[in-house]
């Protein structure tokens, strides 16, 4: 069973209700952040495309990374096998922070990381559950619409955006802190010579992630944050044209009015 500390159920007008389940030894603060997190991503999904009513969402929180993997195969009927497969798979030889499964509406994530000890807005965990919840969001959609997936870095790049909005909207941390925590992030890694080409798979991106000890995030959130410069509303355009069952390229440059490349979209000067 799964010592439940704090079960939260959250609702936002249509969207799905979901449930913060907080596992045996995880401290209260926690659930808190990740209650945090998700009330904020709720708001700002609002701006999303309306997509049809879901099961209530779980978000399970364990203290290390084999409960996680242990209550997967439990609360799933998984064989240690599959849950290796689908819950277990490691970028860059780590085991993930945080799993998304559409099929089960269910977010998995471990706190035996120990940047959840820092302040750093990289690990806030309400940030964390936004990206994840954003994930299922993205699943839902896909099911709805024709042809091919989102490469890698569109996917993970506008989770990565939402969670960051979400974090900072909820209090987590503010602009300042998230800056600094990218400056210094960046600031001895290799990530001036990336691409988005160097991102459309899920193992290149970890590749990059790997590289730029993962710095590679802040430069996808910066990304999108001034593709929404251009753009307020892009995001939300972009969606609801893949709903429709526009292409990938053809949707991001009708929504955000240029073709997707990291050196176009240089943040405006404040003049501007």
């Amino acid at each position: 069973m799964i010592g439940l500390l704090l079960i939260a159920a959250l609702t936002a007008g249509s969207a799905s209700a979901i449930e913060i389940v907080a596992g045996e030894g995880v401290e209260p603060a926690f659930a808190r952040q990740a209650e945090a997190g998700a009330k904020a991503w709720q708001r700002i999904a609002q701006g999303l495309p309306a997509l049809p009513d879901a099961p209530p969402i779980r978000i399970y929180l364990f203290a290390t990374g084999e409960k996680k993997l242990e209550a997967a195969q439990r609360m799933f009927g998984l064989t240690r096998e599959e849950v290796d497969r689908s819950w277990g798979v490691k970028m860059g030889g780590k085991l993930p922070l945080a799993n998304a499964d559409p099929i089960h509406q269910a977010i998995l994530i471990r706190l035996d990381h120990p940047g959840y000890q820092t302040p750093a807005p990289g690990f806030s965990l309400g940030k964390i559950a936004a990206h994840e919840l954003t994930h299922l969001w993205q699943s839902r959609l896909k099911r709805e619409e024709p042809g091919s997936g989102d490469p890698a870095w569109l996917v993970e790049g506008a989770a990565e955006f939402l969670g960051v909005r979400s974090a900072i909207a909820a209090g987590l941390f503010d602009r300042a802190q998230y800056d600094a925590y990218c400056a210094a992030s960046m600031r001895h890694n290799a990530v001036a010579a990336l691409s988005l080409d160097d991102m459309t798979t899920e193992p290149a991106l970890g590749d990059a992630g790997a590289k730029t000890s993962g710095a590679v995030w802040c430069v996808l959130t910066r990304y999108f944050e001034a593709l929404g410069r251009r753009k307020p509303n892009g995001l939300s355009a972009y969606y609801r044209s893949r709903r429709n069952g526009t292409p990938w390229p053809e949707a991001f440059e009708k929504a955000f009015g240029v073709r997707p490349n990291l050196k176009s979209t240089a943040p405006p000067s404040r003049s501007r």
